[in-house]
């Protein structure tokens, strides 16, 4: 009777195997065709709609972390079940509907940049292309530091079609004496003659924010500009 019941047990566990299989590859084939088709019939705007309603966090039309999707959506990176095709624009509209943040200066830039295929498992995809929203929480005197990321320099890679803002406090007199690290301000140059804005945010009770401009980065002319935004000047 024993040998009976393990032979019965290993039986219908080679029934689930085969079961499990043929459910994983009647998923993966019907995945791949609707993606196929969304390809042929749906132009980009549509195809675009699509992609958000994946991304898109339930209660706000801000974009899912990746961890967070992939719990949701474990093939969301196979290319066995979206296609080449499809994989490339999905991560594409997610580069560009996410914000980036960096807190301190034991943030790392290099983050930001990591190859599409420690990401999206995609060998050609390149992030800088598709990065559209960078916040840096920087240039506090209070922390010690500049407050800036490590390689932060890897910045300059951020293409026209971003926005680098830069979020810094102030106290009730409007305390700005925050300088502007010249190799940062180095960066910050290269960005806008690519054509990236940069804005900058004063943050405390209230919120001031405006675009940096090339002539605003000198050490003489920075803490002018910043005093013009907490009054609502620039």
């Amino acid at each position: 009777m024993l040998r009976d019941a393990r032979r019965h047990a290993m039986q219908s566990a080679i029934l689930r195997n085969k079961a499990r299989n043929h459910v994983d590859e009647w998923a993966e084939s019907t995945c791949l065709s609707l993606c196929e088709e969304m390809q042929s019939r749906l132009p980009r705007e549509l195809r675009n709609l699509v992609y958000a309603s994946i991304l898109q966090d339930y209660d706000s039309p801000r974009f899912r972390p990746l961890e967070d999707l992939l719990e949701s959506y474990p093939h969301l990176r196979n290319p066995k079940y979206m296609g080449q095709g499809t994989l490339h624009e999905l991560a594409g509209e997610w580069y560009q509907g996410i914000g980036f943040t960096f807190w301190s200066s034991n943030d790392d830039a290099d983050d930001l940049f990591r190859p599409g295929r420690e990401t999206w498992r995609l060998l050609d995809f390149e992030p800088a292309q598709h990065i559209r929203h960078v916040t840096l929480h920087t240039l506090s005197q209070e922390r010690g530091d500049s407050g800036l990321p490590k390689n932060f320099e890897l910045l300059a890679r951020l293409q026209k079609l971003a926005t680098l803002t830069l979020v810094m406090g102030y106290d009730e007199d409007g305390q700005l004496e925050y300088g502007l690290p010249e190799d940062f301000a180095c960066v910050l140059r290269s960005l806008m003659d690519a054509g990236t804005r940069v804005v900058v945010e004063l943050a405390g009770n209230y919120t001031y924010s405006a675009s940096v401009s090339i002539e605003h980065l000198d050490d003489e002319s920075w803490p002018k500009f910043m005093r013009r935004v907490w009054r609502f000047e620039a």
